[in-house]
């Protein structure tokens, strides 16, 4: 349930926003422009203070990921670190990352329409969080432990945020018509961020009291059941999405597979293309052996070179990265080779081809006198697993 019973003690983590009687209309309407100096701030601030937060798709996909971290997430990892030597907080690192966590959760009263007014960098205002400083924390469920506990909190957040950006356009509408925000929804969106700085202070280990799942300003610390409950459900999670990355580093992938004549392709006749994940890749032909540059540049002894030109033509809307090593040759001896030289566009690799762009790319190996090229596979890093591979034969 969102609503719990009120616990004995007070729970050491408070947020309070004063509800407002009156906005304004004009800030109201121009919020999403206003408010994007705040939004810039508070990224650069506390980029990475929360799991799940400096994620970007496209660029895991393409270069690997990219983690925010912000000025938040490099004092919680220094936080963590003392915390787990001196098994207390350090006073001022506390005091500051929770100062972080202040301005960031009264910028995101801005950004729900909670209030009209800029917040302040420091001083009262009418949106308070603090946290009680604890003695002591225990070593054992800094970082791991309470990133598995606060999982279950996470879910439920995100699926109770759907129905805070529901109540913030409804809210919007009401704004400009009235001049009010609906008192029922300004305490539903300001529980949904008392819930999520609880959460967070929590997490970070701000407070070794596990939060109640509760919207409420005067809930308490979480029942033992309740506890053991989110244990368990965030050991299953963690489990569940180790069984699937397994499951992912196991799969073989898929290949799309295009047979050509070698023969063929020294005459310069072009292969059939290799379409997958809105690429087309065509090679186009080889040489080989590739005598133009061995007046200055010589392979060793007993080896040849091989020239190697392909065509890609890029239909994806994020692009597509080509680097050296997304290419392949093997020879009839087994040996898998990079190229010694390659150019993309005529550039060196790595090269960014846009969507609707081509590319002729001309890679250059060296293999033995007595090996015959057998396979070119191409695997590229935004394709997971997805390769072209052109059997020559």
């Amino acid at each position: 349930m969102l609503f719990e019973r009120t616990a004995p003690a007070p729970f050491p983590v408070r947020l309070e926003v004063d509800y407002p009687e009156r906005l304004s209309r004009l800030s109201t309407f121009f919020r999403p422009i206003l408010a994007i100096p705040l939004v810039i701030f508070v990224g650069l601030l506390a980029g990475g203070g929360f799991p799940g937060s400096g994620f970007d798709g496209e660029r895991w996909a393409q270069r690997g990921a990219e983690f925010t971290v912000g000025a938040l997430g490099s004092l919680v990892l220094a936080y963590w670190i003392a915390a787990l030597l001196r098994g207390r907080p350090v006073r001022w690192l506390f005091d500051v990352i929770v100062a972080i966590l202040r301005f960031s959760l009264r910028a995101y009263t801005y950004f729900l329409l909670l209030t009209d007014r800029y917040p302040p960098f420091e001083g009262e205002w009418s949106v308070r969080y603090e946290v009680g400083r604890p003695q002591q924390l225990s070593r054992w469920r800094v970082a791991i432990w309470k990133t598995v506990t606060v999982l279950p909190h996470l879910i439920v957040l995100a699926f109770v945020f759907i129905g805070v950006i529901v109540a913030v356009v409804i809210a919007w509408f009401a704004i400009l018509f009235t001049g009010s925000y609906p008192e029922r929804l300004h305490s539903f969106v300001s529980g949904w961020l008392r819930w999520y700085g609880r959460a967070a202070a929590y997490w970070i280990s701000l407070t070794d009291e596990f939060p109640s799942f509760s919207l409420s300003a005067d809930a308490g610390a979480a029942s033992a059941t309740s506890y053991a409950a989110s244990a368990a459900f965030g050991c299953l999670i963690v489990l569940a999405s180790a069984g699937g990355l397994g499951a992912l580093a196991a799969w073989p992938g898929k290949t799309t597979e295009v047979t050509v004549s070698y023969d063929q392709l020294l005459r310069g006749e072009r292969s059939d293309p290799a379409r997958f994940l809105d690429v087309e890749l065509t090679l186009l032909e080889v040489e080989d052996p590739y005598t133009f540059l061995q007046e200055i540049y010589q392979p060793e002894d007993g080896r040849r070179f091989v020239l190697v030109h392909l065509l890609l033509v890029s239909n994806r809307r994020s692009g597509v990265r080509v680097e050296t090593n997304d290419l392949r040759l093997k020879d009839s001896l087994g040996e898998s080779h990079k190229p010694l030289f390659m150019s993309v566009g005529g550039q060196a690799p790595p090269q960014e081809i846009e969507e609707g762009g081509q590319a002729e790319i001309w890679a250059m190996y060296q293999l033995d006198e007595d090996a015959a090229s057998t396979e070119l596979k191409y695997d590229p890093s935004y394709g997971f697993k997805r390769k072209v591979k052109f059997t020559l034969q």
